[in-house]
């Protein structure tokens, strides 16, 4: 059952990817909006939450899934000074922003794959495991996909898992009129996240809930692996 699942999500992985695609042919790569922005210069807000009470320190290795243009980085370097970046791979499945972030970041590694695949595995965790933008994307069985997703992070991770999702959405929104489509942003119950939370052992964790824009309410995970 885990393998014909996991099928039908490489595959929604592609429809997604295809969005994205679409986007760049729209605005360009060099807009904010080829990543999904509501503008078309960058909004850090989203960096900001995410990181919120996060302590890095010292050599730091990090695993930025769909890591898009790599802005990861660059937030990093400005906002965590005493931090050296020791190791990091990205992985996205769009060849515009694999091009570009091998360009712009030629001393760290980037792969097309999805997180998904289980042809993707660690030999080495990383401290660090960042899914940011990656789950409020609507794919076929998503209470099962967020669950499986989050937990395989965990299983990359020795210290600190990031994400988040959308908990709650207005349905009048234009940018939720599609939510139950493979490939737009969708919602995710505060509770069913916290369930799927709440069995992984020998972590903790902290939600932080944010209305960045009037039309939904963001949530922040940081699970602390211990």
């Amino acid at each position: 059952m885990k393998s014909n699942l996991i099928e039908a999500w490489l595959q929604d992985g592609l429809v997604i990817a295809s969005r994205y695609q679409e986007k760049i042919s729209q605005g360009g790569i060099n807009s904010a909006k080829s990543l999904g922005e509501r503008t078309g210069e960058k909004d850090w807000r989203f960096h900001s939450r995410m990181f919120e009470d996060v302590s890095l320190n010292g050599d730091v290795s990090i695993l930025d899934i769909g890591c898009g243009k790599a802005e990861l980085i660059p937030f990093l370097k400005n906002n965590y000074s005493k931090i050296k970046i020791d190791r990091y791979l990205g992985i996205d499945l769009v060849d515009e922003f694999l091009h570009l972030t091998r360009v712009n970041y030629p001393e760290h590694e980037f792969q097309q794959i999805n997180f998904i695949s289980e042809h993707f595995q660690v030999k080495q965790k990383f401290t660090l495991v960042v899914a940011q933008g990656v789950l409020v994307s609507r794919v076929s069985h998503h209470l099962e996909y967020v669950e499986y997703f989050i937990r395989k992070m965990v299983r990359c991770c020795s210290a600190h898992v990031l994400f988040n999702v959308i908990s709650e959405i207005d349905f009048s929104s234009q940018n939720y009129l599609h939510h139950e489509q493979v490939g737009h942003s969708t919602s995710f119950s505060k509770i069913a996240l916290k369930s799927i939370l709440d069995k992984i052992e020998n972590t903790s964790y902290r939600i932080l809930e944010s209305q960045i824009f009037p039309d939904a309410t963001d949530i922040f995970v940081h699970i602390l692996i211990e």
